[in-house]
C-alpha cells in the first residue's frame, strides 16, 4: 500500500511461507504509475538478505539486534567512544568486495524481471553456509541494517514516518476485514487468479 492509501500489489501466498521474500515481488513487479522509493514493513517482514535489497522496517527490540563494525573492536571504540562498544561483530567487507559483481548481477536480474525475488531470495536465504553469494548478500544486509539502525535511532521524525506508513497499512487491513462479507472472509477459490481477485 502506498502513502496515499492505494494498493500497488497483492499476492496470495501459502500461510506457512515467510512473507518477507514475497514483498519484493510486488515492489519490483509494480505495474502502477506510482514510483516506489522505500518500503516500510514490520519486524517479521525482513531478513538480512532483504535488508541488502532496501527495506525500511520498524524493528522491535532494536537494542537486541547485532550491529556490525568495519574495523577491529579497539579501533572502532577509540574512534567512536559512545557508539563503538555497541558494534559487537566485525563485518566481512572482503567477502562483499569479492562478490560485488555477482551482487550487482543479482540486483539486475531482480530489477529486470529475469527471476522473481521470492524465488531467488528464498533460495539464497535457505542455502547453506557454503554458498558464498548468499553469505556476501547477508554481510551486505548486515551492513545496511547497522546503518539503518543508526538512522532509525537518531531520527525521531523518520521513526514517526515509518510508524505512520505501517499504521495506514493496518487501517486498510482493518477496513477490508470489516467490508469483506462474502464467505465470511474465507478464500474458497481453488485457482490463484480467483484468489487474487478476491484479495484485491
Amino acid at each position: 500500500m502506498t502513502d496515499q492509501h492505494t494498493t500497488y500489489g497483492t499476492k496470495i501466498i501459502v500461510a506457512t511461507k515467510r512473507e518477507a521474500h514475497y514483498v519484493l515481488d510486488e515492489i519490483l513487479g509494480n505495474a502502477t504509475d506510482i514510483p516506489i522509493t522505500e518500503h516500510a514493513t514490520d519486524t517479521h517482514g525482513v531478513t538480512l538478505v532483504n535488508f541488502g535489497l532496501q527495506l525500511s522496517p520498524r524493528i522491535r527490540d532494536l537494542g537486541k539486534i547485532t550491529r556490525y563494525r568495519t574495523g577491529s573492536k579497539s579501533e572502532v571504540e577509540s574512534a567512536f567512544p559512545l557508539t563503538g562498544p555497541l558494534m559487537t561483530r566485525e563485518l566481512n567487507t572482503d567477502l562483499i568486495a569479492e562478490h560485488w559483481d555477482e551482487l550487482l548481477r543479482l540486483a539486475g536480474s531482480l530489477k529486470f524481471g529475469h527471476a522473481t525475488a521470492s524465488l531467488l531470495v528464498g533460495k539464497l536465504s535457505a542455502s547453506s553456509r557454503q554458498n558464498a553469494l548468499a553469505a556476501a548478500l547477508k554481510e551486505y544486509g548486515a551492513l545496511r541494517r547497522t546503518i539503518y539502525a543508526a538512522r532509525y535511532l537518531s531520527d525521531p521524525a523518520y521513526r514517526r514516518k515509518i510508524s505512520r506508513q505501517l499504521n495506514k497499512g493496518e487501517s486498510l487491513h482493518a477496513l477490508k476485514r470489516d467490508l469483506l462479507y462474502a464467505h465470511e472472509g474465507m478464500v474458497r477459490a481453488r485457482h490463484l487468479d480467483q484468489q487474487t481477485e478476491q484479495a484485491w
